[in-house]
């Protein structure tokens, strides 16, 4: 049981390194898409979204769940499942990040990442029990 606890705080603790990682990828691809399209806000964000959810599978595929496929359908399956339960996250983060700018005022940079945050932990359970969850033995 103590084990078991152990093991569950090692994989949240590489999902919030690999969530960090991602975060970064997330904000400069944001900014960057920002200048590249004057502001258009909501677009940069899904095309940041798009690049970082495909970082943050293969991160979590590899080092926080250690979800070995042996095959390439399997693997696409995964990925189409990944991307599918993460659109709710790219709601949330388009709702978070679009309050934070009309509502709050808030600069691009600070609405992005608190947008971010707010859908953190949303996605390690969504990982979690729905994509790499463990098969029974």
């Amino acid at each position: 049981m103590v084990k078991d606890f152990f093991i569950k705080y090692k994989r949240f603790e590489k999902y919030i390194a690999v969530s960090i990682v991602t975060t970064v990828v997330n904000v400069v691809s944001f900014m960057m898409f920002v200048k590249i399209f004057k502001d258009m806000y909501v677009l940069s964000n899904i095309l940041s979204w798009i690049i970082s959810i495909l970082i943050t599978f293969v991160l979590n595929k590899v080092i926080v769940f250690q979800k070995r496929s042996d095959r390439k359908r399997e693997v696409f399956k995964e990925l189409v499942l990944f991307y599918f339960v993460r659109l709710s996250s790219l709601f949330i983060d388009t709702l978070v990040l679009c309050l934070c700018k009309e509502v709050f005022g808030f600069s691009d940079i600070v609405s992005k990442i608190i947008s971010n945050v707010s859908t953190t932990f949303n996605n390690y359970f969504i990982s979690k029990y729905f994509v790499f969850k463990e098969q029974k033995k």
